[in-house]
């Protein structure tokens, strides 16, 4: 499955999850960053209903490897920057046990 096909297919099962009218997903969305006029780009961004930033972010990383430290720590930089408290990323196989001890409760993930 190619990248954004994959990207879709996450923010496809999110709208089960969080349902409207309560909630808004956007696919793809460009969002500032707290500090600075910077754009970050979202795979996934769960918004509550009225409110004009995401309160939950989604990342799709389709890799063949398992994902490593590097991979969850910039999302967690990037999950700072944009001021969202909480995160999950998708990815076709697991974290590694020893990654997923030092994982903050802030971040979760699936396999898909």
């Amino acid at each position: 499955m190619e990248p954004d096909r994959y990207e879709k297919a996450l923010s496809e099962k999110l709208k089960y999850e969080f349902r409207e009218p309560t909630f808004k997903i956007v696919h793809d969305h460009h969002l500032e960053t707290i500090t600075d006029t910077r754009k970050r780009q979202i795979d996934v961004a769960i918004f509550r209903k009225g409110e004009s930033r995401p309160f939950f972010i989604a990342d799709a990383k389709r890799y063949k490897r398992k994902i490593g430290v590097k991979t969850v720590d910039s999302f967690l930089g990037m999950m700072i920057d944009v001021g969202v408290k909480l995160g999950l990323i998708a990815a076709p196989q697991v974290f590694p046990l020893e990654l997923s001890r030092g994982l903050s409760p802030r971040v979760s993930s699936f396999t898909c």
